[in-house]
């Protein structure tokens, strides 16, 4: 199982995919992707709503996409830009099929919540299996510094879906024991 939370989930989706092109072997079954950073274009509405605002927002979102890929003085540089790495930014592969059963979970109230959307959509439209939480309120990490009760939700839920990947047989199609 691949698990990540921000720029450790886009690592962590980054990884899943290389693991598929280049035919690795194990490849992981699952992949846990908490609030991933996977678009570096920051084109989206919840991009441009979070500018200022929040842990972690449009520009700080710039910067960080600017120290692993480069042009941190021009961020429109990379916009339109074809030779971008894709396992370095994921949403830019055109292929989401075969990927790892995926959790994805992102804050309704932060810069990613579109990209992480868009994702979990690209993945169903290629025959893929995506379990996608946007949790209301919440805002980049919430889990850590936010609202104590929407963690815990956030947190078992999680859990729990890691514990029925473990559990499912996919043969059978049947869980190996209840929980």
């Amino acid at each position: 199982m691949l698990v990540g939370c921000s720029a450790g989930a886009g690592v962590g989706a980054g990884a899943a995919l290389l693991a598929r092109d280049r035919g690795l072997t194990p490849r992981p079954k699952w992949q846990l992707l908490a609030a991933p950073m996977l678009d570096d274009r920051n084109n989206t509405v919840s991009s441009k709503q979070y500018v200022e605002l929040g842990v972690w927002n449009a520009q700080s979102n710039q910067v960080g996409w600017s120290s692993l890929l480069g042009h941190k003085d021009d961020p429109n540089f990379r916009r339109n830009r074809t030779d971008i790495n894709i396992y370095s930014v994921p949403a830019r592969h055109h292929d989401l099929s075969n990927l790892p059963i995926t959790w994805l979970e992102v804050g309704s109230a932060e810069v990613f919540r579109d990209e992480v959307v868009d994702y979990a959509t690209r993945i169903w439209a290629a025959g893929g299996s995506a379990d996608l939480h946007v949790w209301q309120g919440g805002f980049h990490s919430f889990e850590v510094w936010g609202v104590p009760r929407l963690a815990k939700e956030a947190m078992a839920a999680r859990n729990l879906w890691v514990r029925r990947q473990l559990e499912w047989d996919p043969e059978k199609k049947a869980y190996e024991r209840p929980f």
